[in-house]
């Protein structure tokens, strides 16, 4: 998961834009340009679908000068009941996004086993049509005996035929 973090340090104001990933009950981790010491105090701005959640954290580590980024571990501090609710509503919510796919996944196999279905249906509608054509010009169906078969089948919706 990663949602948009601003890191405020609390003594100097300085801020720190990056974004939170491995984001828990206890603390995340923010990629950014640029950290502060371990041990430093802040404040962080957490914001995900149009909420913000502002918590209280300690700097546990800094990792720079590396090739793969930079980034600090935050530990969160004296998290409010309000809080701790909307930090928990927020990882429910990302356990869900997977099971959220799963089910448009689902719809996008049964909307297309609907569109198979739907072809074949129009097919076999086809395919009586010139049965009961083949029917009457072989005289082993008279004209009017082929034209209720016509409309019976006319009035069938695509959808019905198995």
């Amino acid at each position: 998961m990663s949602v948009a973090a601003e890191v405020i340090e609390a003594k100097t104001r300085v801020r720190v834009a990056g974004r939170a990933t491995d984001l828990g009950v206890g603390g995340c981790y923010v990629d950014a340009l640029n950290t502060f010491p371990e041990g430093s105090a802040v404040e962080v701005l957490l914001s995900w679908r149009r909420r913000t959640l502002q918590l209280q954290a300690l700097v546990s580590y800094a990792v720079t000068g590396r090739s793969i980024g930079t980034g600090m571990g935050l530990a969160f501090t004296g998290i409010s009941a309000d809080q701790g609710v909307t930090l928990l509503d927020w990882l429910a919510s990302l356990r869900d996004e997977p099971k959220q796919e799963s089910l448009r996944e689902d719809d996008a196999q049964t909307a297309s086993a609907e569109k198979a279905m739907v072809l074949k249906s129009e097919s076999l509608k086809e395919a009586i049509e010139e049965l009961v054509g083949l029917l009457v010009r072989k005289q082993l169906l008279t004209g009017s005996e082929g034209g209720r078969i016509r409309d019976r089948l006319s009035r069938v919706a695509v959808q019905d035929v198995p």
